[in-house]
C-alpha cells in the first residue's frame, strides 16, 4: 500500500522542541499513522548551526538547512531598524532569496509530496508556483499572524511595509489552501472576518501535551523533584513556562514586578528563555529564573511545583504551556487569553481559575490554602488533558483528516466528487447527550456518502467533550445555547444566510430539543433553508414543550420529521403523517466481542448510566442492592452519572447518605465525571446487569438505555414510556417498586441462560437500529423528496 507523503515547511527546527511552535510541530506530526510518512523541511532562526537530516520518530523525518550568512545579516539589519524585535520569520518570504540551498531542498521535496503543509505562512510565497493542482495544500496556523505581528511590530515606517507583507502572505495562503488548521475557534472566526475564508475549509486542530510522557514523568515524587532543583521542600511553588517571546515576556514581568512581591511566601519559578530577558532586572527574592532547559529539566520543575500561573495578556491561538501544566496535574490561575481554547469564566474547570490580572494574588493564595485537595485536582487535570488534548491522539486524528481530505480533493486522481453536501444543526462537542448522538449520526452520514458541515452551538460557557472530534468535520459555531440561565439562547440567522449564499447544501438535518432555543429561532433556520432550496429533516428529541400549532409549523417547514416513538408521531396532524419517519433512537453498532465477560473478579455488579437526576432512579437502585445483599453478599453498584449542577450535587449526597444508612456504602460507587460513550460502554460491559428504574417520563427515548443495549448488557428498565421504543431488547418491570426491581435483577443474576438471551436480544436490536441504518433511512427519505420534486 502506497503511503501518503506529507511535506511540512517552516523556517525553524523541530528539535529541540522548545517553545510553542516547535512543540506543535513535534506533537502534530510525530505519529500520524502507519500509512503516512512526514518530511519536515525547516531551518534555524539563529546563526552557526550545521545541516541536519534525521528521523525524529519512525514516521517523522526532520531536515534543517541553515540560512546563509547574508540572510542572517539582512534580518539583523531590518531588526535594528525596527527597534530590535525578531523579524527573521516575518521577513522570510522576501529574504529567502539569500538562502538558495533552503529553497532548492524545499522544492525538491515539494515535487514528491501528496500533501504540502505550510506551518506558518512564511514559506508559502517563494514556493507557491511550485505547487501542483492535485496536491492538497494545508495551512497549519499557529496564530493569526497578521494580527499578532501587527501587535508586536507596529505600523510605523518600515514596520508598516513588513506587516503588509505578512498580511499579503497569510491572505494568499488562506485563499490557496484547501484546508486551514487553526488552534482555536477565535482564530477561525478572525480568518472569516479578516480574509472572508469559507468556514468549510477550516478545522479546529488544537494544541496539546504528550500525555504518555507526562504520566511517566509524574511518577517521581515532589520531594525528589524539589531536591533535584534545589528548591525548599516546604514553600509553595508556582510555575510559569515561556520562551523569549513578546507576550511571554509581558507575562513574566507581571509575575516578577506585581504578583510575586504581594505573595512573598510563594516561590515563582520562570522556566525557559523568557528568564534571559529578566536577568538584568531587580527581581524579588521569591522569583527564580532557570533559563533554557532540556525536556527532562522542564519535567522536573513541573513535578516540583504545586500550581502554575499563566498571566498572558496578548497573542492568539492557544497556550501550549497550559497543556503541559495540566498534564502534570497542576491547577492553574490564568487569564481569559491564557485559557483560550480550553475554557472561559462561565465554563471554568475545577483546576483552571480564570481571572483578571488584579485578582491573581488572591487566587494564588486560595490555591495554596487548598493544596490539601491537590491530589484530586491533579487526577482531574491529567484526565482532562488526556481526553481532550493528547498529542498522541491529536496526531493520529490529524493524519486521518489529511488522508480523508486528500482522497476527496477535487483535483486529486480518483477523487469522489459525487457526495451530497449535508449540513447538521445540533449541539456539538459539548457535555450534552444529544451532542454525543449527533457525533455518531455525523459519522454514519459520512459513511453513507454525505459531505458534512456541522452547524454547532458556540462554546462560550461550555467545556468541550473531546476536541479530537472537532477535526473530523468542518464546524461553524452558529448559535448560542444558554444552559446556565436558560434565557439567552439564540441563533445568528444572518451568518446562516451568508453561508447559504456561499453554497447551499442539498440536505440539512436539524436536531430539535425544546431546551436548545425558542421556537422562533428554529422557524427562522428552517425558513432560511427552504428559501435556499435545501431539503430539510428535523429530528425531535423532546417535543412535549411545543404547542400543537408549533408542531404544525415545524411540519410545514420541514420535508421529513424524524421521531423516536409512536406517541410522538401521533402529536402531529393527520395531513403531515406522510412526512414522518418513525425510527427508534439510533444505537452505536455493537462490537462482536461485546458479549464477552470483561470482569476481573467474580463479584456480581449492577450498573447504571445517565445524568444524575432524581427521576432516573439511582436512589431506587441503591435500595435494590440493599434488598439483594442477603442473597448476594458481594453485590455492588457501579454507576456513571455525570453531575453538572447544584441539583445533581445535592442528589449525589442524598444517594450516598442512603447507601450509608442501609449499610452498603462499601458497595456503591458513583462516578460523576462526564465520560465518552465509548468509555461508558466499556465500563458497562464489566457489569452483569444494567438497571434503569426511571420514574414516569414523557420524553421520547432513552439514550442511557441505548448505551446499555449497545454494550450488549442485560438491561432492566421501568415501564416508563421513555423505554417503550426498546422494549424488545430489555426486561421491562411493570410495577415501580424496589421489590419488583429486585426480583428482576435477581432473575438475571440467577439464570445465566436468561441473562445470555437478554444480551443476545440487545445485540440484535443494536444491529437493526444502528446509526448507520438511521443515516441511510434519513438520507434516503431526503433523496426521495428531491426526486419527487424533479418528476
Amino acid at each position: 500500500m502506497k503511503k501518503l507523503n506529507v511535506l511540512v515547511l517552516d523556517m525553524q527546527p523541530i528539535t529541540p522542541a522548545t517553545g510553542g511552535g516547535r512543540l506543535r510541530l513535534l506533537g502534530l506530526y510525530h505519529g500520524m499513522g502507519d500509512d503516512i510518512t512526514v518530511t519536515y523541511v525547516g531551518s534555524y532562526d539563529w546563526i552557526g548551526e550545521s545541516a541536519r537530516d534525521h528521523w525524529v520518530t519512525p514516521a517523522l523525518r526532520e531536515i534543517c538547512v541553515p540560512l546563509s550568512e547574508v540572510h542572517h545579516r539582512s534580518a539583523a539589519r531590518l531588526s535594528e531598524r525596527l527597534g530590535g524585535g525578531t523579524v527573521i520569520d516575518s521577513a522570510f518570504s522576501r529574504q529567502v532569496r539569500y538562502s538558495s540551498e533552503w529553497t532548492r531542498v524545499a522544492i525538491e521535496h515539494v515535487k514528491k509530496a501528496d500533501v504540502v503543509v505550510f506551518s506558518h505562512p512564511w514559506a508559502y510565497w517563494p514556493l507557491r508556483t511550485k505547487l501542483r493542482p492535485e496536491q492538497l495544500v494545508v495551512y497549519d496556523s499557529h496564530n493569526v499572524e497578521s494580527l499578532l505581528k501587527a501587535d508586536l511590530i507596529g505600523f510605523d515606517g518600515a514596520a508598516g511595509d513588513l506587516i503588509r507583507e505578512v498580511v499579503t502572505n497569510e491572505y494568499e495562503l488562506c485563499r490557496r489552501a484547501d484546508l486551514i488548521a487553526a488552534c482555536s475557534h477565535a482564530d477561525m472566526d478572525m480568518y472569516g472576518r479578516l480574509f472572508d475564508v469559507p468556514r468549510g475549509k477550516m478545522r479546529l486542530v488544537p494544541n496539546g501535551a504528550f500525555t504518555e510522557r507526562s504520566s511517566t514523568a509524574i511518577a517521581q515524587s515532589r520531594t525528589e523533584a524539589r531536591a533535584a532543583t534545589s528548591l525548599d521542600q516546604t514553600a509553595p511553588v508556582a510555575l510559569f513556562i515561556g520562551s523569549n517571546y513578546g507576550p511571554n515576556i509581558e507575562a513574566a514581568r507581571f509575575i516578577a514586578r506585581i504578583l510575586a512581591p504581594v505573595v512573598p511566601d510563594v516561590v515563582f519559578i520562570l522556566v525557559g528563555g523568557v528568564g534571559d530577558v529578566l536577568r538584568q532586572e531587580d527581581l524579588p527574592p521569591n522569583v527564580k529564573l532557570t533559563g533554557v532547559v532540556t525536556d527532562e529539566e522542564r519535567d522536573t520543575y513541573l513535578r516540583a511545583a504545586d500550581l502554575a500561573v499563566n498571566p498572558m495578556t496578548s497573542g492568539s491561538g492557544t497556550n501550549i504551556k497550559m497543556f503541559d501544566f495540566l498534564a502534570a496535574g497542576l491547577p492553574v490561575v490564568t487569564t481569559e487569553i491564557g485559557a483560550r481554547g480550553i475554557c472561559d469564566r462561565q465554563s471554568e474547570l475545577p483546576f483552571v481559575i480564570v481571572e483578571e490580572l488584579d485578582a491573581f494574588p488572591q487566587s494564588v493564595l486560595a490555591l495554596v490554602d487548598s493544596l490539601r485537595t491537590r491530589d484530586a485536582l491533579s487526577v482531574e487535570a491529567r484526565e482532562f488533558v488526556r481526553g481532550n488534548f493528547s498529542w498522541e491522539a491529536l496526531s493520529r486524528e490529524f493524519g486521518h483528516l489529511l488522508k480523508t481530505e486528500h482522497a476527496r480533493h477535487p483535483k486529486a486522481l480518483f477523487a469522489d466528487t459525487a457526495k451530497p453536501k449535508t449540513w447538521l444543526f445540533s449541539t456539538w462537542n459539548v457535555k450534552c447527550g444529544i451532542a454525543q448522538c449527533a457525533s455518531y449520526l455525523a459519522e454514519a452520514l459520512a459513511q453513507e456518502g454525505a459531505d458534512l458541515l456541522v452547524l454547532g452551538n458556540r462554546t462560550d460557557g461550555h467545556v468541550a467533550a473531546g476536541l479530537v472530534q472537532e477535526m473530523r468535520y468542518p464546524v461553524v459555531r452558529l448559535w448560542t445555547w444558554d444552559n446556565h440561565l436558560w434565557r439567552d439562547s439564540s441563533c445568528d440567522i444572518e451568518t446562516l444566510r451568508a453561508l447559504l449564499k456561499e453554497g447551499p447544501p442539498e440536505f440539512a438535518i436539524v436536531e430539535h430539543h425544546s431546551a436548545f432555543m425558542p421556537w422562533r429561532y428554529y422557524e427562522q433556520v428552517l425558513s432560511a433553508f427552504r428559501e435556499a432550496g435545501v431539503r430539510t429533516a428535523v429530528e425531535f428529541h423532546n417535543s412535549r414543550m411545543l404547542s400543537d400549532s408549533e408542531l404544525d409549523d415545524f411540519a410545514r417547514a420541514a420535508d421529513v420529521l424524524f421521531v423516536h416513538s409512536s406517541d410522538e408521531s401521533k402529536r402531529f396532524s393527520e395531513r403531515f403523517q406522510t412526512k414522518i419517519l418513525n425510527l427508534p433512537l439510533p444505537i452505536i453498532s455493537t462490537p462482536k466481542s461485546a458479549t464477552d465477560d470483561l470482569k476481573t473478579d467474580g463479584r456480581p455488579v449492577v450498573g447504571g448510566f445517565g445524568f444524575l437526576r432524581p427521576y432516573k432512579g439511582v436512589l431506587t437502585t441503591i435500595r435494590v442492592v440493599a434488598e439483594l445483599r442477603s442473597k448476594w453478599p458481594d453485590l455492588r453498584y457501579r454507576g456513571w452519572h455525570s453531575s453538572y449542577d447544584s441539583e445533581a450535587v445535592a442528589h449525589l449526597d442524598e444517594c450516598l447518605s442512603e447507601a450509608k444508612c442501609l449499610g452498603i456504602e462499601d458497595a456503591v460507587e458513583i462516578d460523576t465525571a462526564f465520560h465518552s460513550i465509548e468509555e461508558v460502554m466499556e465500563n458497562l460491559r464489566r457489569c452483569d446487569v444494567v438497571l434503569l428504574p426511571y420514574e414516569p417520563s414523557e420524553e421520547g427515548a432513552s439514550a442511557a438505555a441505548n448505551i446499555a443495549i449497545a454494550a450488549a448488557r442485560a438491561t432492566v428498565v421501568s415501564s416508563s414510556k421513555i423505554f417503550q421504543p426498546v422494549n424488545p431488547a430489555v426486561k421491562a418491570v411493570a410495577e415501580h417498586s424496589v421489590q419488583a426491581y429486585a426480583e428482576a435483577v435477581d432473575e438475571v443474576l440467577s439464570n445465566q441462560e436468561y441473562r445470555r438471551s437478554l444480551e443476545s436480544s440487545a445485540a440484535d436490536w443494536a444491529e437493526k437500529n444502528s446509526y448507520r441504518k438511521a443515516a441511510e433511512k434519513v438520507l434516503g427519505s431526503l433523496h426521495d423528496v428531491r426526486a419527487t420534486e424533479h418528476q
